[in-house]
């Protein structure tokens, strides 16, 4: 039987829906959870890389700033230990972007009084 050659888009679509029908699938379902498991720290470093962009923050490597931020433990301001990491903060210059400290959220409030009233 001669083999029917199938156009460009028809490819695509086929492909498409070959796709879908494997990500519906159980093992599809299972494939992908294991895929956001294993990588999970990677994507939420180019989250919070993307955040401090979005927010203005300028610095040459924020690779290299991530994982200062991520080591950190205590207040460069007031030296009290972070509960989690929702408790750290990253203050930077609202006009030039530039990185000031890694606070608490008690010291981020103070500092942007401070900067605020200047």
């Amino acid at each position: 039987m001669p083999r029917v050659k199938l156009s460009p888009n028809t490819r695509l679509r086929t492909k498409r829906e070959n796709n879908k029908r494997y990500r519906n699938s159980e093992q599809g379902k299972a494939t992908d959870k294991l895929y956001r498991l294993k990588h999970k720290a990677y994507y939420k470093k180019l989250y919070k890389i993307n955040n401090w962009k979005q927010l203005g923050i300028v610095d040459g490597d924020l690779k290299a700033v991530y994982d200062t931020y991520i080591k950190e433990k205590n207040c460069w301001i007031c030296d009290k230990e972070f509960l989690s990491n929702r408790h750290r903060h990253l203050d930077h210059d609202h006009f030039t972007g530039e990185i000031r400290y890694i606070c608490c959220p008690k010291c981020n409030a103070m500092l942007a009084d401070k900067y605020q009233s200047q």
